[in-house]
């Protein structure tokens, strides 16, 4: 059996510093990648949330408009049904 001297051990515990600094290194990079993509995703979520606000409101205005659009056509067609009426028109 191989007998283990200082030196050996001395160059095994810079093997392993070396390889747990690639590691840590390797960990801050893909750290830092995933931090990227999770702020990408809240850009484009708050983008779809800010375009389903817009569109929402949208269709409070066209609800809106639809509530007024009946009771307008009603007096339209009264108003012109009378004028019609009055000018004598038999269609």
């Amino acid at each position: 059996m191989a007998e283990i001297t200082n030196e050996d051990i001395i160059r095994r515990i810079e093997q392993t510093e070396r390889l747990m600094e690639e590691v840590q290194q390797l960990g801050y990079e893909r750290t830092n990648e995933l931090g990227a993509k999770i702020e990408r995703v809240a850009s484009d979520t708050k983008d779809m949330v800010a375009a389903f606000n817009a569109a929402q409101g949208a269709f409070k205005v066209l609800e809106w408009i639809a509530k007024i659009a009946k009771p307008l056509m009603v007096i339209t067609s009264t108003i012109g049904a009378a004028y019609l009426w009055s000018k004598g028109y038999r269609g």
